[in-house]
């Protein structure tokens, strides 16, 4: 069924947290954040000149990162937006889809392709302090306490970091590239998607082995969430 609100062209959606806005983007990469219920424009962005593919907000939906690059490579710019005013308030590196805003909405954590991992204070507008996850990073995904930070790679290795030291709490090991992971909402799980068709749902205190196997795709997994209650996990 084809819906409205993502007209052919559109390289990436997204939803804010109350789903009472989205934000679209096509190949010129313009980005359009509209209403929900009546689909009216509230603001445009700037065009960077390449099409924006992964777009987020943060938790009270006053900023929006929009990750600009060509079809190929796949590591681009990162440009932060203040949705007040359409103005962007950062711009820098990124590595694939590998930034992601705190749950409490104080930090923007950002991979570089080099393995660092850059932390933005969000009222500040700046770089607070680095730290350094080893593998070049492919998503990032805050626990729901805003403690750790799981950072997946296209090694296959996943690693929970302490975000206040950077120390690595557990490591992850898989058969294949990692290309997003996801938090339970309590905590206690985490998913993970991988080039080998697979999902891997793991127990947060064991990297022994994984919780569960999802099994049936049809092709790499690029995307995976859990439902706001936990019970279930959408892939893609």
């Amino acid at each position: 069924m084809d819906w409205e609100g993502r007209p052919h062209g559109t390289k990436g959606v997204a939803f804010d947290e109350s789903l009472s806005r989205y934000a679209r983007s096509d190949g010129q990469g313009n980005i359009s954040v509209r209403s929900v219920e009546d689909d009216k424009e509230i603001v445009r962005l700037p065009n960077p000149g390449h099409p924006a593919w992964v777009l987020q907000f943060n938790h009270d939906a006053t900023l929006l990162a929009a990750k600009h690059h060509p079809p190929d490579p796949h590591d681009g710019e990162l440009r932060v937006s203040d949705l007040s005013t359409g103005e962007t308030v950062l711009t820098t590196e990124v590595s694939q889809a590998a930034f992601t805003f705190s749950p409490d909405g104080r930090w923007l954590e950002v991979g570089s392709p080099n393995g660092s991992i850059h932390v933005y204070d969000v009222a500040a507008r700046a770089e607070s302090y680095s730290m350094t996850a080893g593998s070049q990073p492919s998503s990032l995904c805050f626990h729901p306490d805003a403690q750790q930070l799981a950072v997946s790679s296209l090694s296959g290795i996943v690693q929970i970091l302490e975000v206040s030291t950077g120390r690595i709490v557990r490591t992850y090991r898989h058969p294949s590239g990692v290309r997003r992971v996801a938090w339970s909402p309590d905590g206690s799980l985490f998913a993970t998607a991988c080039g080998n068709y697979r999902v891997y749902v793991w127990n947060a205190d064991n990297a022994q082995e994984p919780h569960r196997v999802l099994i049936g795709h049809r092709g790499p997994v690029t995307k995976v969430s859990f439902s706001r209650f936990g019970e279930s996990a959408t892939r893609k």
